[in-house]
């Protein structure tokens, strides 16, 4: 097996839903929390790949909103993790955060932890906005947070924000890009809005209480963003990721790079060798079986999403990531493929001549890049690449 260098670990806790979320969370309760961590203890003790336990160099903790655990809770976490790896190797630690519930104990906790990062889910600046998402923070309490990391000594502060919401106005995103750029963050994502079945926004839409922004209206908003960051001295180093030069994420590049890396907590994903894994989502069945449950209270859906993939798919899925990033996908990579691989090479020539007819791709000499439009549909060129989706 590869080094595992990437540590992921979910954190299910939140203090209600936002109307677009479809991501694995359950309500915060003191109870739930401490189970959690004796639960992700044990599955932690149980799957750290052999020989790699101590070694992780990326460690991120995502959610959910992993800093409701609260200084007391993140404390645990730390200890948990201190116990179980050296903490002087992780080069990158990143906590995310949602700015109402960054107090300034809280942000102290995540510093003395040991976390070097903190990436803030501001999503907009916009109150009214933010009220009709269902988050739970204004404008001035992300203006706050960041002036409370800055504080505590974080200089790698980042901020998430969704583009083409419903209700915001070309004018309000402009707003929020120049609101973005005067906190002076290091790192900049920008999602395009993703609607997600069962959600209350897909209900909303399905009944006609609210409007999408079509894809021409939605491509611009995201070239406005583009323009904006890189105009203020961000690079676009990934799809939907903008960094000062220095502040990259790590870990999630590693990931893109396709390196191996563990993912702990309901939902999370794993990627060791050539076996992909993802937990359950279901907090109260990830607890029945890692936790202090009974393990007869488990239900079906508490078996994990384990899937073996063949050589061939292995080195497509890992080598395609590439794509999201802005060196492109080398050329040479895919020539090099046929030598170690028992199937054929899908024709990439035909296919890549399509997607630069479309305006999705650009080749160069050496790589394909995705063009603007073509970051707006990464996923759908990704599978066309893959030969999933027929030309």
């Amino acid at each position: 097996m590869k080094e595992v260098r990437g540590l992921y670990i979910h954190i299910p806790f939140c203090d209600g839903k936002c109307t677009y979320c479809a991501f694995a969370s359950i309500r915060y309760a003191p109870e739930l929390a401490d189970r959690f961590l004796t639960a992700l203890a044990r599955e932690w003790d149980e799957r750290s790949p052999n020989g790699n336990a101590r070694t992780f160099t990326t460690l991120y903790i995502g959610g959910g909103t992993p800093t409701l655990l609260g200084p007391d809770g993140l404390t645990r976490l730390g200890t948990i993790i201190g116990e179980r790896l050296d903490t002087s190797a992780i080069e990158e630690w990143t906590v995310e955060g949602a700015p109402a519930t960054l107090t300034p104990d809280v942000v102290d906790a995540v510093k003395t932890m040991g976390a070097t990062r903190i990436s803030i889910g501001a999503q907009s600046f916009d109150d009214q906005v933010l009220a009709h998402l269902g988050r739970r923070h204004t404008g001035q309490d992300i203006r706050l947070t960041l002036k409370r990391a800055r504080q505590a000594g974080f200089e790698d502060v980042g901020l998430d924000l969704i583009a083409s919401l419903p209700g915001l106005t070309r004018a309000q995103w402009g707003r929020d890009l120049e609101e973005a750029v005067a906190c002076n963050p290091v790192h900049v994502s920008v999602y395009d809005l993703s609607v997600e079945a069962g959600t209350p926004l897909a209900e909303s839409i399905a009944g006609g209480g609210t409007g999408l922004l079509d894809d021409d209206a939605r491509l611009e908003r995201l070239a406005l963003a583009a323009d904006s960051l890189t105009g203020a001295g961000f690079e676009q180093y990934e799809i939907s990721n903008f960094a000062k030069p220095g502040f990259r994420c790590r870990h999630n590049v590693e990931c893109w790079e396709g390196h191996d890396y563990l993912g702990l907590g309901p939902s999370a994903s794993s990627r060791l060798g050539p076996r992909r894994r993802t937990n359950t989502g279901n907090t109260e069945d990830y607890l029945a079986v890692w936790g202090s449950c009974p393990r007869g209270v488990a239900t079906a859906g508490a078996e994990d999403d384990d899937e073996h993939l063949s050589p061939w798919e292995d080195a497509i899925e890992r080598l395609l990531f590439a794509v999201r990033l802005r060196e492109g996908l080398a050329l040479e990579r895919l020539e090099r493929l046929p030598a170690s691989l028992p199937s054929p090479l899908p024709p990439w020539r035909p296919i890549l001549d399509e997607l630069h007819t479309y305006d999705l791709i650009e080749v160069a000499s050496t790589a394909i890049r995705l063009t603007p439009r073509g970051r707006a549909m990464a996923d759908y060129v990704i599978r066309e690449l893959m030969g999933i989706v027929e030309p």
